[in-house]
């Protein structure tokens, strides 16, 4: 009935009218597009079956609206959006209605537009992602697209479908990716190491770093595209080929790793620590060879110096303890197989540490390079020389047949050591003491054998310098009982178990006691009374002497004030004291504690004390002797230089030693020395002590020659505390009397 009213309308207003009409015919969905018209009188009605085109268009839509890319139908012209499908609502955020309000320049920045329109209006071709364009999403956000786009006709108008790819990650990732290349081709062009690639199947050069460059010295030009084994100098050809061709890494990563020495022409040879890594294809071959060598030249030379001065003793460049123990332990390991003997000696320079002193530490220096190379020319290139420290010294004999051949060794060794040094322009001579250790009879450890070494070589100075001993089984109980001796010491000076005597200084003129040397005295529980000289070397050598003298100053003050005031105490100091810096404080604090008057305090050393860093020694003096105390020279004319002292410090007293006072009367010349030390004493103003006055006429020679006190048996021996006391009050009660 619709049909009829409408076609009834065009005849009754003369007029034109176009519609569509769909049925169905046999279940077939129809199109029609009807088309009347009134000609007068006339009725023109025309019919045209578009079912075809309908379905197209249905298809269309549906292809269009379930795309997954944004897709609009744009209107040539005037590129307005006649549609948008749901991907496009989607991805951009503008609603369907909201893009059908706008034109295509609306989504494109506005710098963007004019190039915009010169490539859609009006056009005609297909447009396939010729450039990248930029759109703006809903929440202002830009993007890059790559648009696609066909013509088309629609209901007799010409527009066009355009699809937009959203790139932008992708271009992203492409510029990290250009990023990262172009921070890679940086990082291989300044890494501090060559870097090379090369074709694994073909060995040509196709990277190389400009450190390979500078290193091989030659440009890169030369090398990219030619053989792998260009990049080794000629001398190493050989030995590279056959690296590259035989000990290619196989798997994708494997790793091979080396330390080469090359030639190249900018900088001699150097030593190249190279590591190759293969990457494989995909039937895992190797494909590319990676190549990293690093130039160590440098560091293995400071590695081997580093080695060296672990090995090594930086005076001598002789071979140190660490070395020494090193090829003794080898020397054993032999041993034990092949059972050889060997020999160990242990060495000491005697004499060295007056040299030391006198002539300077630089001298020094130079006598212990002098004695390691004339010990490195008496023993064979088998055989090993060290030095452990100070002037201590060892030798392994690393095939001695019998302890003869050991002995023969030692006995050159003490000869050629004893023969004149030429040190800064001057002649020195010295000694060398030896202890022999064998092995295996001697020990077959190395601690063991440099033990018994050492005890050998204690026992050579002991009896007489300038000698070898060989190590002994009683040695080492004689050492045992030394060390005991140490341990007792020790307890009695912590139990209080020492204790003083005194031997009186009579004034030969006066007849009157004048002063009191504190000796001191160790009473063992077991052996009775120690002799000093056997427990004064060892307090010495282990330290104790400091506090056993700083004992000994206190008591000694402490007792002298009990005395007559006119009688001084004289006490004996240890070259080992004078390297303490707690000497002085220690004698002011004695004087302090005892209120003993500085004057009455004589403070006796030996030439010893001067020898051994005099400088320093001779400044603690003037400070004692500041305090007013009263400083002696002991021992008087035993030494080669003691008149040279009387002139380096103003002593106040000097006692003869008794060697020459044992002679009075015997030998002219021990009477002329007496003589004349006592006449230098009388020039000078200083008091002269004669020691080991045992006789009467020993006495009366003294004193007509003009000494001023003696001490000696002749008038007392050492005394305890309580007899001490005693004589001198009966001293003092004959005075009196006469």
């Amino acid at each position: 009935m619709d049909i009829i009213n409408r076609l009834h309308a065009v005849v009754e207003a003369g007029g034109h009218d176009d519609f569509e009409l769909d049925y169905s015919v046999d279940q077939q969905e129809v199109f029609l597009k009807v088309t009347a018209s009134a000609i007068g009188d006339l009725l023109v009605v025309t019919l045209v079956d578009i079912t075809e085109l309908r379905t197209r268009e249905a298809s269309f839509r549906m292809m269009f609206e379930a795309n997954p890319l944004p897709m609009w139908v744009v209107d040539a012209a005037s590129l307005r959006y006649l549609d948008v499908n749901a991907s496009a609502v989607a991805h951009y955020g503008y609603s369907r209605e909201r893009f059908l309000a706008m034109t295509a320049f609306d989504i494109r920045p506005e710098a963007d537009r004019a190039a915009l329109q010169a490539v859609l209006t009006n056009r005609t071709k297909p447009y396939d992602g010729e450039q990248i364009w930029h759109h703006i999403k809903a929440d202002g956000s830009s993007i890059q697209v790559l648009p696609y786009v066909r013509t088309l006709v629609l209901r007799g108008r010409p527009a066009m479908l355009v699809a937009g790819i959203d790139v932008t990650e992708r271009q992203l990732a492409e510029a990290e990716l250009r990023r990262t290349r172009s921070f890679l081709d940086t990082v291989v062009e300044n890494i501090p190491a060559m870097l090379y690639v090369q074709d694994a199947v073909e060995h040509r050069v196709l990277l190389l770093n400009r450190a390979g460059e500078e290193l091989l010295g030659v440009p890169r030009a030369d090398l990219i595209g030619g053989p792998a084994l260009a990049l080794f100098p000629p001398a190493e050809v050989g030995s590279a080929a056959e690296h590259e061709h035989v000990s290619l890494p196989s798997g994708n990563g494997a790793a091979r790793v080396e330390e080469r020495v090359i030639d190249t022409p900018a900088n001699g040879q150097r030593l190249l620590h190279i590591k190759r890594l293969a990457v494989a294809d995909e039937q895992g071959r190797p494909r590319y060879l990676l190549g990293i060598a690093e130039d160590v030249t440098e560091r293995r030379a400071v590695e081997a110096r580093i080695a060296h001065m672990a090995h090594h003793d930086p005076l001598t460049d002789l071979p140190n303890r660490t070395h020494f123990r090193e090829r003794l332990c080898a020397v054993l390991e032999r041993q034990h197989r092949h059972a050889e003997q060997a020999a160990v000696l242990c060495l000491d320079l005697d004499g060295f540490k007056g040299i030391n002193d006198t002539l300077g530490h630089a001298a020094g220096d130079a006598l212990l390079r002098a004695v390691a190379e004339r010990l490195a020319h008496c023993v064979r290139d088998e055989d090993t020389v060290a030095r452990f420290g100070g002037d201590e010294f060892a030798i392994l004999l690393a095939r001695a047949p019998s302890p003869d051949a050991a002995g023969q060794l030692a006995a050159r060794l003490v000869e050629r050591l004893a023969q004149p040094f030429s040190i800064l322009g001057q002649d020195v001579v010295i000694g060398a003491s030896l202890g022999i250790a064998m092995l295996p009879g001697d020990g077959t450890t190395p601690d063991l054998l440099l033990n018994n070494a050492d005890l050998a070589l204690y026992q050579a100075k002991a009896e007489r310098r300038g000698t070898f001993r060989f190590f002994e089984p009683e040695m080492n109980a004689r050492i045992q009982a030394r060390r005991s001796l140490e341990r007792e010491l020790r307890a009695a000076l912590s139990a209080g178990a020492l204790e003083l005597f005194y031997q009186p200084l009579l004034n030969l003129q006066e007849n009157r006691i004048n002063a009191c040397e504190a000796l001191l005295r160790w009473r063992h529980p077991e052996r009775g009374f120690i002799p000093p000289a056997e427990f004064i070397p060892i307090a010495e050598e282990t330290g104790l002497i400091t506090p056993i003298g700083e004992w000994v100053l206190r008591e000694a003050c402490r007792e002298a004030a009990t005395w007559p005031n006119e009688i001084k105490v004289a006490v004996n100091l240890s070259p080992v004291q004078f390297r303490q810096q707690s000497l002085v404080p220690s004698v002011v604090s004695a004087l302090a504690n005892a209120g003993l008057d500085p004057k009455r305090l004589e403070l006796e050393i030996t030439e010893s004390v001067l020898l051994a860093d005099s400088d320093a020694n001779l400044a603690v003096l003037h400070r004692l002797r500041n305090l007013g105390v009263r400083i002696a020279m002991d021992d008087f004319g035993t030494g080669y230089s003691s008149l040279s002292y009387l002139r380096t410090f103003p002593f106040d007293k000097i006692k003869i030693d008794q060697s020459f006072v044992r002679e009075l009367g015997v030998n002219r010349h021990c009477a002329a020395i007496v003589r004349a030390v006592a006449g230098l004493g009388a020039d000078l103003g200083i008091t002269t002590v004669a020691e080991g006055v045992e006789t009467a006429e020993q006495r009366d020679h003294l004193q007509s020659e003009g000494c001023d006190e003696m001490q000696g048996y002749l008038f007392s021996r050492p005394l305890p505390v309580a007899a001490l006391r005693q004589l001198i009050a009966e001293t003092e009660q004959a005075a009196r009397a006469a």
